[in-house]
């Protein structure tokens, strides 16, 4: 059994950036057994690499939970009836040039994301649905989205202890959660002005909890903000 005081004693160098082979150099000229420093040193390792593990895994939920709102968020739609209604395909510049006047429109907007090396990726489909009320109504739908491991990620978890097989799951839970919002539909009445500017800051990449503030919104994200 190892004894408590050496493990211990490991564990702290180890904090303090010491190198295992220099701790076992400094323990075994003090009289140290190798047999005992050995045994030590596993348990230390061990404790630590469960800690890294740890503090991982938590970082991994939290960025899945920021993932899942940004989605719920920038997610987008359709509708059954379509008039007169301008198509801007991937042309961002022509949903945001028509939502000065909320003329109706429809478009596809792609964005990607990376937080903390994972790169989050999502499709919205966008319409303007005309003025109400004095308001315009914007309808979105999560098309896709899905996350991908940067490679600069992948291996700072290997060096960190974790195997292979464990990222692999850890990235195929983050894309459970990503997939969980497809289909996610929010109707949102904004000024149009409000609209314009907040699309404006989309294309910049600026996303923001407080986007939806002085809107009425119902669906995937059903907060009244006002």
């Amino acid at each position: 059994m190892a004894n408590k005081r050496l493990v211990q004693y490991i564990r702290s160098q180890l904090s303090k950036g010491v190198s295992l082979e220099a701790i076992k150099l400094t323990l075994s000229a003090k009289g140290w057994r190798d047999y005992d420093i050995n045994e030590a040193a596993k348990l230390a390792m061990a404790s630590k690499k469960t800690k890294i593990k740890k503090t991982y895994l938590m970082v991994l939920v939290l960025i899945a939970g920021i993932v899942s709102v940004y989605f719920l968020l920038f997610s987008g739609p359709a509708s059954d009836s379509e008039p007169q209604i301008t198509d801007c395909g991937t042309d961002f510049d022509c949903f945001i040039a028509a939502s000065a006047d909320c003329d109706e429109s429809k478009a596809l907007h792609e964005v990607s994301l990376e937080i903390f090396g994972m790169i989050a990726t999502s499709v919205t489909y966008m319409e303007l649905q005309g003025m109400e009320s004095g308001r315009c109504v914007y309808y979105q739908r999560t098309e896709s989205s899905s996350v991908e491991f940067s490679e600069e990620l992948v291996q700072q978890m290997l060096d960190s202890g974790i195997t292979q097989e464990e990222i692999e799951q850890q990235e195929e839970a983050a894309n459970d959660s990503a997939q969980a919002t497809v289909g996610t539909e929010t109707t949102c009445r904004f000024m149009p002005s409000d609209l314009t500017d907040m699309l404006n800051r989309w294309k910049q990449g600026n996303f923001g909890s407080d986007d939806l503030t002085g809107t009425e919104c119902e669906g995937g994200f059903s907060q009244t903000v006002l």
